[in-house]
């Protein structure tokens, strides 16, 4: 008789588990794709901080570090993905669409 293992996601602590259950997929408009991509040309820092403000908002985009907020009277959700740059989001069941990026006053 062959003894049924349990299976590995059972022997996985659940608080563990908490960020992936969260997990959305990034939709990149075109105006925020030419707007990252002029903000990375030839600047490895912010690419660096945007890939990493990224894996924080696919993961878990409640996470304190991205500062994320809601912009009053509008769907729109802001992150900060560093000290003077914006990321202007919209939420929804399954996706997080990244609808505009850039210094503060360039995105409010």
């Amino acid at each position: 008789m062959v003894k049924q293992l349990s299976s590995p996601r059972a022997r996985i602590s659940k608080h563990l588990l908490s960020p992936y259950k969260k997990m959305k997929k990034l939709v990149v408009t075109k105006a925020c794709a030419r707007q990252i991509n002029k903000l990375i040309k030839g600047n490895s820092t912010n690419k660096k901080l945007i890939q990493k403000a990224f894996q924080r908002l696919q993961t878990d985009y409640s996470q304190p570090a991205l500062r994320l907020h809601k912009l009053s009277g509008k769907d729109y959700w802001s992150v900060s993905v560093a000290q003077d740059l914006r990321l202007l989001i919209l939420v929804e069941t399954k996706k997080i669409y990244l609808i505009k990026i850039g210094t503060h006053d360039d995105v409010y």
